[in-house]
């Protein structure tokens, strides 16, 4: 969802916010599991959002989707990187 801050102070108030723009990932129930206060670039956006939906899987204790994650993480991080890629056994 996206508010204009300027236009509707009280949002900012309801999601406790004193800075813009501040990005809030919350499950169905409302629950926040992941907030970031600052602009982020593009690159950085992108990293983040993994971390924000493996923090809400580890708070959900949903530990199918942490492995999966965590597996999707370390193959995009060492793919393509021979300092990085895993040795053949």
């Amino acid at each position: 969802m996206r508010f204009n801050t300027l236009e509707e102070p009280e949002v900012e108030a309801g999601f406790d916010s004193g800075w813009t723009p501040t990005l809030i990932v919350e499950d169905p129930e409302g629950r926040e599991h992941w907030r970031s206060q600052s602009y982020l670039d593009v690159r950085r956006f992108v990293g983040e959002l993994p971390l924000a939906r493996l923090k809400g899987a580890i708070d959900r204790h949903d530990y199918e989707t942490v492995s999966g994650l965590a597996e999707e993480a370390l193959g995009r991080r060492t793919a393509g990187d021979p300092e990085r890629e895993p040795e053949a056994l």
